[in-house]
């Protein structure tokens, strides 16, 4: 199941896959991945995995991951 990006979706093409493969190991019918499908950001989705620390510890980092590649592209623009 992957998520169909929102307008408000910072989310990199890598960071979705990412959160994508964790949340697989949930039940199909998990409020995660609904949410995920809806456009729940990775932030939004921790929350709904709270009982499962292996799998908030994941979407943490895939969240800080992504975070990290966004920055780094913007450095890479040069200025105006």
């Amino acid at each position: 199941m992957s998520a169909a990006p929102k307008a408000y979706d910072l989310r990199d093409n890598q960071e979705r896959a990412e959160v994508a493969e964790i949340l697989s190991e949930l039940a199909p019918d998990h409020l995660a991945r609904k949410a995920f499908a809806e456009g729940a950001r990775t932030a939004e989705l921790v929350r709904l995995v709270n009982d499962r620390p292996d799998l908030v510890e994941r979407l943490k980092r895939a969240f800080l991951a992504g975070w990290h590649r966004i920055l780094d592209s913007e450095t890479d623009v040069p200025p105006a």
